[in-house]
């Protein structure tokens, strides 16, 4: 059993607040995705109203009280969508890693970690005063920062998919950090982008990043090149392999050549 708050930012009167968004409860033994698509596609054909997730939920809790933050927000979407969409995400990082975690770090329980990790949404104005706490300079939806968590602004004007697709890169980051703490630690802002946006296109998120985004639109081009050798042809526990110990972007070029064919 596994209980979870998850909280929304908001500001009032210059500060940010904390307010309790929902509870997740969920059963997290012998958790498998197969049985979860098996079990959603079974709730489809009887006609039932369950919440269908990638885990046994057994209850998401919406607090009553968020109703006037989360309307002020004017959202395409519901606080149980936004959670749906947030459990989905983990499980397929989870999936995404598992061999990785298996073969390199067998003491590591990957799920404990990702339904440990934190991760606040924000109004918008919320999200712009945690990057000045942090200070971040450009214009962000979403960001990790090591030991405090993922924050993701709930913008009206984002849908629900861009929802995910944030999740998933900031997850990226996450795990690049929990596996290789030092190297994340080390590594210039390019590279880091790079091990993002390659696990966002391994979900399935496809984004074109503009070059006025310097950093994203400079490692996204890295992959583009890696993508047109043998890169291609290795399974995902390889490719990390490969990628995971570059802390210098501008290494990748000269490495490059060496798996052309």
């Amino acid at each position: 059993m596994y209980v979870q708050e998850v909280p929304l930012l908001v500001v009032e009167k210059g500060e940010v607040i904390k307010k309790p968004l929902a509870q997740i409860i969920l059963d997290t033994e012998d958790i498998v995705i197969e049985d979860a698509i098996e079990n959603a596609l079974e709730d489809i054909v009887e006609g039932t109203t369950k919440n269908i997730t990638p885990y046994q939920t057994e209850e998401i809790f919406v607090n009553p009280e968020i109703e006037e933050d989360w309307n002020s927000l004017d959202l395409p979407y519901s606080p149980s969508k936004l959670i749906d969409g947030y459990l989905e995400t983990i499980v397929k990082i989870e999936n995404l890693f598992q061999e990785v975690v298996d073969k390199h770090y067998p003491k590591l329980n990957l799920q404990e970690q990702l339904l440990n990790s934190k991760i606040y949404f924000t109004s918008p104005e919320g999200l712009l005063y945690k990057c000045k706490e942090s200070r971040l300079v450009g214009d962000y939806a979403a960001f990790y920062k090591p030991n405090e968590g993922i924050f993701v602004s709930l913008n009206s004007l984002a849908s629900l998919n861009f929802i995910r697709y944030a999740m998933a890169h900031e997850f990226g980051h996450f795990m690049d950090y929990l596996l290789n703490s030092e190297r994340y630690t080390n590594s210039t802002s390019s590279m880091c982008e790079v091990i993002a946006i390659f696990v966002e296109e391994k979900l399935n998120f496809k984004r074109r990043y503009r070059k006025e985004s310097k950093n994203h639109y400079d490692a996204q081009q890295i992959l583009k090149r890696l993508y047109n050798t043998n890169f291609s042809n290795r399974n995902f526990e390889e490719q990390w392999e490969f990628l995971s110990w570059i802390k210098q972007h501008l290494t990748v070029p000269f490495l490059i050549d060496n798996l052309v064919g």
